[in-house]
C-alpha cells in the first residue's frame, strides 16, 4: 500500500496561500497600489518550495505570475524591469509547456512577453524578440481557442508592435508582412464587432505602419 508522502503535508497550504496573495496583489497593482513586497515574498516562498519539489508546476506558475507582475510594475514606474520579466517568462514558458491547453496560462505568458517588449523599447533596444514571443504564444492560444476575438485582438496588436520593431531596425520587408498579418487579425475582430474601438485603433496603426513599410521598401537599394 502506498502511503501519503508526509513531507508534502505543508506544501498545499503554502502554495494555496501564495497563489491567493499573488492574485490579490496583481489586482491591487493594477489599481496603482505598490505590491512589490507581496510579490517578493511570494517569489521567495515559491523558490524555497521549488528547491524541495522541482517539478511542482503550481509553485512555478505562482512564482512566474509574481515575477511578471513585479517586472511589469517596474517598467511602468520607469525602472528596468527586464531582468525580472526574463525570469517570469522562463517560469511561465515552462508551465505553458506542461499545460499546452491552458489558454489562461498562455494569456499570462503573453502579458509577460508584451511587458518585456515595452522594457526593451524604453531601454532603446530591439523589442522584436519579445513581440515575436508574444505572437508565438498567441498563435498557440488561438489554435486552442479558435474564433476567440479577444485573442485575435491581442495577436493583432502584438503583430503590429512586431512590425514597428522590424521597421525601426530597417527590416521593411519583414515589417510589411507583420503589419499585413496584424491588419488581417484586426479586420476579423472589427467585422465581428464594429464597435470594438481598440481593434479599430490598432488596425489604423497597422495600416499606417504598412504604408511606412511600403515607402521604406521602395527606397531600398
Amino acid at each position: 500500500v502506498t502511503g501519503k508522502d508526509p513531507s508534502r503535508d505543508g506544501m498545499e497550504p503554502t502554495l494555496s496561500g501564495a497563489v491567493a496573495k499573488v492574485e490579490k496583489a496583481v489586482e491591487d497593482s493594477k489599481k496603482g497600489v505598490d505590491a512589490t513586497a507581496t510579490f517578493a515574498q511570494a517569489v521567495e516562498e515559491m523558490t524555497t518550495l521549488l528547491k524541495k519539489y522541482p517539478g511542482e508546476v503550481g509553485a512555478r506558475e505562482a512564482r512566474g505570475r509574481a515575477l511578471w507582475a513585479m517586472g511589469d510594475a517596474e517598467v511602468r514606474a520607469g525602472k528596468d524591469g527586464g531582468p525580472t520579466l526574463d525570469k517570469a517568462i522562463e517560469d511561465l514558458d515552462e508551465v505553458a509547456r506542461a499545460r499546452p491547453g491552458d489558454v489562461q496560462m498562455l494569456d499570462t505568458l503573453v502579458a509577460a512577453w508584451m511587458a518585456r517588449g515595452e522594457a526593451y523599447t524604453k531601454a532603446g533596444a530591439d523589442a522584436g524578440p519579445a513581440y515575436q514571443g508574444a505572437v508565438a504564444a498567441l498563435d498557440l492560444a488561438c489554435t486552442k481557442s479558435p474564433g476567440n476575438m479577444r485573442l485575435l485582438l491581442m495577436r493583432g496588436k502584438a503583430r503590429r508592435l512586431l512590425g514597428d520593431a522590424k521597421l525601426a531596425n530597417d527590416f521593411s520587408g519583414e515589417a510589411l508582412t507583420r503589419f499585413q498579418e496584424a491588419v488581417t487579425d484586426l479586420s476579423e475582430v472589427v467585422k465581428a464587432d464594429h464597435s470594438n474601438f481598440a481593434a479599430v485603433y490598432q488596425r489604423g496603426q497597422a495600416l499606417y505602419g504598412s504604408a511606412k513599410a511600403e515607402a521604406a521598401k521602395g527606397q531600398d537599394p
